[in-house]
């Protein structure tokens, strides 16, 4: 049997709304840690990312970075992860075919769970190497001193970000089942 862990549903920075690929959720794929910022493709480093096709069941669009949670089916559905909730993964921080950044209501994708990223941050300041933890507005993220159960954990900061604001900050993603 041929190795199914990187075979490819559809592009890693897109999303699909077409139910067959509901038998395949829990899939796992490997991608490059790259980004793309005003039509501009970027290799950051040689780290790859692990990605788990998902299907959004929040009830609304996820924005890129979103931290996010199971929601009724264990490893295949996802929403917003709430404070106090455990991070499962992000949202990817580019999402191609969506004039929005979105993923919307009842669409499949694939999830970062292992790697460096973009993650959504709050309004507090971070630090390099700050762990990460669910602030207070779902999806959104925050240091966290680590004191807390580690499942709740997420990762850490690669990069610092003291403007004040709700943005996407890189990050490693490190989520554990």
């Amino acid at each position: 049997m041929a190795d199914q862990s990187s075979a490819s549903a559809f592009a890693k920075d897109t999303y699909s709304l077409d139910a067959g690929y509901a038998n395949l959720r829990g899939q796992f794929r490997y991608a490059k840690d790259s980004d793309t910022v005003a039509g501009v493709y970027t290799e950051n480093s040689q780290i790859e990312r692990q990605l788990v096709l998902v299907k959004n069941t929040s009830g609304g669009a996820l924005p890129t970075g979103a931290a996010l949670q199971f929601d009724t089916a264990w490893g295949q559905n996802v929403k917003k992860a709430v404070s106090g909730g455990h991070i499962r993964g992000y949202v990817p921080p580019v999402i191609n075919g969506s004039a929005s950044g979105t993923i919307p209501d009842q669409a499949y994708f694939w999830m970062v769970k292992v790697g460096p990223t973009k993650v959504l941050k709050s309004t507090t300041n971070v630090a390099v190497d700050d762990l990460i933890e669910v602030s207070s507005t779902s999806g959104q993220v925050k240091s966290s001193a680590g004191t807390g159960y580690p499942g709740v954990l997420g990762g850490s900061f690669i990069a610092a970000d003291s403007s004040g604001n709700s943005v996407l900050v890189r990050a490693y993603a490190n989520c554990q089942w």
